[in-house]
């Protein structure tokens, strides 16, 4: 297990999917967590949950929800017995934009469940993947040791992309991004902190800073709800593109702290010299 120092806690995680999403959850309780983890997947995607939830007159409690499908009984009795509740899902726009005012809906639905979804001690944080959980491995770890960062772009719109037409998952699997980190859903410490570092370089690019972000900046202007609203101003409602952007580091980094945040520093040398802001941009 990865140093941490914390003391354990009972944590739920809903995630969407019920194979790679599972697994990374796993993963990263067992390296960076306890074994009080309860991980559900939910195994439909955010706007589907959003549909569940709101019941026209206001939002239900999504652990009243959850409990109402727990056949197997893997739930406490009560919301009191779980410490935290986090979401991990994906933003992947493109199930509602070819839809009659689709855009708009995306856009609704994720502010909407941003704003609901706050707070994992009270009824959940959303944690979103842009456009979706493979972002997590979507970078080169050569270019990474030599402390340059490469942009990732990807249309939202659409699920295939490029001349090839290739689905997110595979273009996020290529060997040309993915060469020598040994599993897709496994990793071990120093991998999980190059994938940290690989959030915190794209956060640069998203919020257009130069340099280290130091823990005050990132905790006051790199919330869920910032990360988003930059995605929207700068790429979504321009062109339909999001930036490649993990949602498992940002859980992370907030969960232990300044202490352990400030650890990354050592990932990033040269950073101010060498970070690149024009990679390659996968589109139609």
């Amino acid at each position: 297990m990865c140093e941490t120092n914390r003391e354990p806690n009972n944590i739920l995680f809903l995630v969407e999917g019920e194979i790679i999403d599972t697994d990374l959850v796993r993963d990263m309780a067992n390296n960076f967590l306890d074994e009080n983890s309860i991980i559900i997947p939910h195994k439909t995607n955010i706007y589907n949950l959003y549909k569940r939830i709101n019941g026209g007159d206001g939002f239900e409690d999504v652990f009243s929800i959850l409990q109402e499908d727990d056949t197997e009984k893997v739930l406490p009795e009560s919301r009191d017995d779980i410490t935290s509740i986090y979401l991990l899902f994906d933003f992947d726009g493109h199930h509602l934009y070819n839809n009659i005012g689709g855009k708009e809906k995306v856009v609704e639905v994720i502010k909407k469940m941003i704003e609901l979804f706050d707070n994992e001690t009270e009824i959940g944080k959303l944690y979103l993947s842009y456009p979706m959980v493979e972002s997590i491995h979507h970078f080169r770890c050569d270019k990474m040791r030599t402390g340059v960062y490469e942009k990732k772009i990807i249309q939202c719109s659409n699920s295939k992309h490029g001349n090839r037409q290739r689905r997110y998952k595979e273009i996020s699997r290529s060997k040309d991004y993915y060469p020598d980190i040994r599993a897709l859903r496994s990793y071990d410490c120093g991998e999980w902190d190059y994938i940290i570092t690989q959030f915190l370089w794209a956060c640069h690019c998203l919020f257009n800073e130069d340099g280290y972000l130091d823990y005050t900046y990132f905790i006051e202007e790199c919330s869920q709800k910032n990360i988003f609203s930059n995605q929207y101003k700068y790429y979504i409602a321009p062109e339909d593109n999001v930036v490649v952007l993990s949602a498992f580091p940002s859980l992370i980094l907030e969960y232990f702290g300044k202490k352990f945040y400030d650890k990354q520093k050592k990932f990033f040398p040269n950073c101010k010299m060498k970070l690149a802001t024009s990679g390659k941009k996968f589109s139609h």
